[in-house]
């Protein structure tokens, strides 16, 4: 039997971008590999919780910091904050972080802003795996990604690759002075000025993950040839091994089933009017409801039937064990969920609503939209439209295109309703 190797996972940002790399890290783990994940501080409990090995590698951030997450959040300047001020600043620190655990590992795998990871296995040589976690960070002139800074441009989008590539190529030209401290930094390790880290520079030469699914994007003909499209990689507890809080199954078990509302576990610190109009939402329903709000403190009371957690395990939420599936859940509303096609664990983009948040938002709501042959809500943010009459055209909507093939699922196995 071949012995297992030493890997070295290396990620950085929400719980978004930790799960996939947990997911990682406990099947590797299952198939006899030692297996490390390098990542803020912050994250040391809940990764050796779950019986993973733990370095530190920078920036070494506070989820709860909440003017951070404002100007993380915000539509327009949040991805310069991110990667100018907050990633870029931390190269050299996280560099000589993974340099350490770095010189314990046979391969090391990459997030797409682990700036200081690629330095590290650029400058050693070393076995290096990439990741892409979003179909927008390819930059393809054939599946362009929805630009926040510069929405104006998503209408020339539809002249085609030839003039997407001059968009994409402007884009480049804005953020090329961002990448001026990360030449010095290479320079200073002996290392040439290399590709921007943004676009090109985050790819690995010998192999790149995509991890979405190709409900969101087919493979393009200007990704790397190096891509594998593997599809999600799912892990969701807020503390390993630990399942619905008896409070939420007790609640779930006294009555139909509710609607849930909820954002990404970024969003869910800015959230803005997202809970106000969503009760709002349910009081003009009349349904039952759960809203996952964080440590948010929700002030007005709740009407009757509707119950407030921090946080639920979403692949126990949804279908497992199957009862859970037709009692538990009928619509979440507000964060993005996709459903890798092979996996069963997580609520279908065909029955899921989303509703613009920050500077990502849009491009995923187009993608679900384009996935499911639905209508999007157009709006800027939740409380630009009546939640109410949004969720119930998208009801409508849902039950004219999608109801016949839904009743002859539903003979084969129970189906809940997601408006997201």
């Amino acid at each position: 039997m071949a012995m297992g190797k030493r890997i070295l996972l290396t990620t950085t940002g929400s719980l978004g971008d930790l799960h996939p790399f947990m997911a990682f890290g406990l099947e590797l783990r299952a198939r006899g590999h030692e297996v490390t994940l390098a990542t803020s501080n912050f994250y040391r409990p809940k990764i050796e919780q779950a019986g993973l090995k733990f370095a530190p590698m920078g920036p070494h951030f506070e989820l709860g910091d909440v003017e951070m997450m404002r100007r993380v959040m915000d539509e327009k300047r949040g991805p310069e904050f991110l990667i100018r001020r907050l990633m870029y600043p931390s190269i050299p620190a996280s560099y000589h972080e993974v340099m350490q655990a770095l010189s314990h590992a046979d391969l090391i795998v990459t997030h797409p802003i682990t700036f200081g990871a690629q330095i590290a296995a650029e400058k050693t040589g070393a076995p290096w795996v990439s990741t892409v976690t979003t179909p927008m960070l390819f930059y393809s002139r054939f599946d362009p990604p929805a630009i926040p800074q510069y929405p104006f441009l998503s209408k020339l989008q539809a002249l085609g690759p030839g003039v997407n590539g001059l968009l994409l190529r402007f884009g480049r030209l804005t953020t090329w002075p961002w990448f001026a401290p990360v030449r010095q930094f290479r320079k200073s390790v002996g290392l040439p000025p290399g590709r921007d880290p943004c676009f090109e520079g985050q790819h690995s030469p010998h192999r790149v993950l995509a991890l979405f699914s190709r409900v969101l994007a087919e493979p393009q003909p200007d990704w790397p040839a190096q891509t594998r499209l593997t599809g999600f990689a799912f892990y969701d507890q807020a503390e390993h091994g630990r399942g619905l809080a008896p409070e939420l199954e007790r609640f779930l078990d006294a009555g139909p089933p509710p609607v849930v509302f909820t954002l990404g576990s970024s969003a869910v610190f800015q959230p803005g009017d997202f809970y106000r109009e969503s009760l709002a939402a349910i009081r003009g329903l009349g349904c039952r409801a759960v809203l996952l709000a964080g440590n948010n403190e929700l002030h007005e009371p709740l009407p009757p039937g509707v119950a407030a957690f921090p946080y639920a395990p979403f692949p126990k939420y949804f279908r497992a064990p199957q009862r859970w599936f037709t009692r538990e859940v009928r619509e979440p509303v507000g964060r993005p969920w996709p459903q890798e096609d092979r996996c069963s664990s997580c609520p279908s983009p065909s029955t899921s609503r989303t509703t613009p948040h920050a500077c990502g938002a849009g491009a995923w709501r187009d993608r679900y939209r384009e996935a499911n042959s639905l209508p999007g809500v157009r709006l800027r943010s939740w409380g630009d439209c009546c939640p109410m009459r949004a969720m119930l055209a998208a009801r409508r909507s849902w039950v004219r295109k999608c109801g016949p093939k839904m009743a002859r699922a539903r003979r084969q196995r129970p189906l809940p309703v997601f408006f997201n």
